[in-house]
Formats: structure tokens, sequence, C-alpha cells
């Protein structure tokens, strides 16, 4: 199943200027860390060592996955709220640059890709993901949808089983634990928390739009969806 979102259109009224402004504003990563990691099979759990964060992991399928959102902080990322408790709840938001390691600090594979750019990285990419993970993508969603029944019943059984608005919440059936994040639109308001799961791909559709995955409280299915690059949304690590 596919959908176009309509998140704000970012700088689509701006000078050429601006919009050179907007993907250096959104490029700009800091590391000061040790860029490895530690993933340990049989607990599950994935040590992030550049900030000594630890995530969740589960398998489906062929593929394993973070079972949390990413919460490593770097340019063009956001606390819901810019509240930190909402950080250690849900993860970072990010915009699409920020994912995607534009500045090349972890990885040169999809520098420089940004808002109102075509982007030529080759899959995997890594973005700002641990050491030995990636961002997953377009095609990577629809093998975990397709993992865990189809599109039609995908949500209710990646959704988390507490956390999500009025009785929306999932069987969390495979460990996934979808986590209603939210999203932050580009001019800075925040919208949705407890209400949707909106997870970054790192393929493109256009230059200014790019593939998630989308869960919501009120249905029961998953979507391969499209958005503005440059709102701010959740990510999902998946293993190389």
């Amino acid at each position: 199943m596919f959908l176009s979102k309509l998140s704000p259109i970012i700088c689509i009224f701006a000078t050429i200027s601006f919009f050179t402004a907007c993907n250096s504003a959104s490029s700009q990563n800091t590391f000061n860390g040790n860029d490895a990691s530690e993933y340990n099979a049989s607990t599950g759990i994935l040590k992030d060592l550049r900030d000594n964060q630890s995530y969740k992991t589960v398998t489906i399928g062929t593929q394993t996955w973070m079972a949390q959102n990413l919460n490593y902080e770097t340019s063009g990322s956001y606390c819901y709220y810019n509240t930190d408790e909402n950080c250690k709840l849900y993860g970072r938001l990010y915009i699409w640059s920020a994912i995607m390691d534009s500045a090349g600090v972890f990885s040169t594979n999809s520098k420089n890709c940004g808002y109102a750019k075509i982007c030529t990285a080759q899959h995997p990419v890594r973005g700002i993901c641990p050491k030995g993970w990636h961002v997953p993508s377009k095609s990577e969603f629809e093998t975990l949808i397709s993992a865990v029944g189809g599109d039609s019943i995908a949500g209710k059984v990646l959704k988390s089983s507490t956390g999500w608005n009025e009785n929306g919440n999932g069987t969390d059936a495979f460990g996934f634990s979808a986590q209603p994040g939210g999203e932050r639109y580009y001019f800075g308001d925040f919208s949705n928390l407890g209400s949707v799961s909106s997870l970054w791909s790192a393929t493109e559709e256009n230059d200014t739009f790019a593939y998630d995955m989308y869960l919501n409280y009120d249905f029961n299915s998953a979507v391969i969806a499209n958005l503005s690059e440059y709102s701010a949304q959740s990510l999902r690590c998946v293993k190389d």
C-alpha cells in the first residue's frame, strides 16, 4: 500500500540562496566519540559506542532490526516538544539529510544527500546508524511487511502493545515494538505523539520526498508513504 502524505512543502517559494541555506543547515553533523558498536546476538542488545546508548533488537525473517528508535544526537535532530524525556522514551526525530549523514561524518556514500538534491547513494546506506547497521531501504521495509503477514495487518503486529492513543495499541507479535513518536514539521510544529510512528527509509521518490513506513493508531495496516525530506521523523536501523 502506498500513500502520499501532505507534510508541509519546504522552501517552495524560497529564493535560490534559501534553498542553499536549507541544505547547508541540514548537513551539519557533529561527532566526537568512538565510531564502533557492540552487538550481542544472544541477548539481542546493540550498544552504540559513539554515545554508549544501548538498544534492543529483534530478528524477523532474514532481517535483524533495532527494536527501539535511534536516539543518537546530531544536527537536524529533535526531541518531541524539545523535551529530553521524549527522546528517552521515543528516540529522536530526524530530517532526511540527517539520517543520511549528508556531511559524510561516518561514510561518504550518502554525502551531500538532502533536500532539493537528487541523492545517488548506493544501498546499503549507513547514514547515522551505528557501525555495522544501516538505514533501511524502501524494499527492506517491504520485506519486513511481507514477513509479518502483509500490509493489511502489519501495523497491528508491529506496533507496541502500550502507548498508543485511543486503544490503538498493537499486539507487538514480533517484538518490533513500533513506538508512536510523532513528527516534527519544517516550521517547528510537533504533531501526532501517541498517534503515529513514521520511520525513514534511505530511498527517495524525488529530490524533495523520501519514503517511510507509516503506522497509525487508528488502522491496522502498515503504509509505505512519502513525505517531505525536511520533516523530522523517527529512524530504525537494520543490521548489515
